[in-house]
């Protein structure tokens, strides 16, 4: 059985987790991380020296990085598989692209408008990040846009993150930029 280890706060944990719910893989989750703590203990730096979550184990095959564990979960169930090398490597690069470009642009946004103290907040940064990633999709400039299914793929993840932490509250209205938005589209 997989087991997944981190916490379902994790935005990197939840990739994980809406794959294998999506493919009905059964897995185990384990805690750990954030206020669960763990993270840096000997035991867990057996299996991932760099003390970040989350972590896969299959039945003793230890993988960590959530790209990595998505790319290793999709080849062994075939999931997410194109017929094309090309195509492939352009779902890689999506994958790559949107933890590592626009996931960064998305926590920038969300702690300068939610998350730190008022005081510490920059408007303007905030501002500028929502502009570069209209202009990313004004534009198209962006990983993956020729393949078709990464479009459920990123729908599908944000839904599930709503879901499974609690955001949605049909009695409040949350601000949700335009790029939020078009890249659900």
């Amino acid at each position: 059985m997989l087991t997944v280890y981190g916490r379902k706060s994790s935005a990197n944990v939840q990739k994980v987790h809406w794959l294998c719910m999506e493919a009905n893989l059964e897995f185990k989750q384990v805690n750990i991380g954030g206020k669960y703590g763990g993270h840096t203990s000997h035991e867990f730096k057996k299996i991932n020296p760099n003390s970040t979550i989350p972590v896969l184990n299959d039945d003793n095959f230890i993988v960590y990085e959530s790209n990595a564990i998505i790319k290793y979960i999709s080849e062994k169930f075939n999931i997410l598989k194109y017929n094309s090398i090309q195509k492939t490597a352009l779902s890689n690069q999506w994958i790559d692209w949107s933890s590592l470009v626009f996931g960064l642009q998305c926590a920038i946004y969300t702690a300068h408008k939610m998350l730190l103290p008022i005081e510490k907040r920059n408007p303007s940064l905030a501002d500028e990040t929502i502009t570069l990633c209209q202009e990313w999709i004004d534009t198209k400039q962006y990983a993956g846009k020729d393949i078709d299914t990464r479009d459920d793929c990123r729908r599908s993840m944000y839904t599930y993150t709503l879901d499974n932490i609690n955001l949605r509250d049909k009695n409040k209205s949350y601000f949700v930029p335009t790029f939020i938005w078009v890249w659900l589209a």
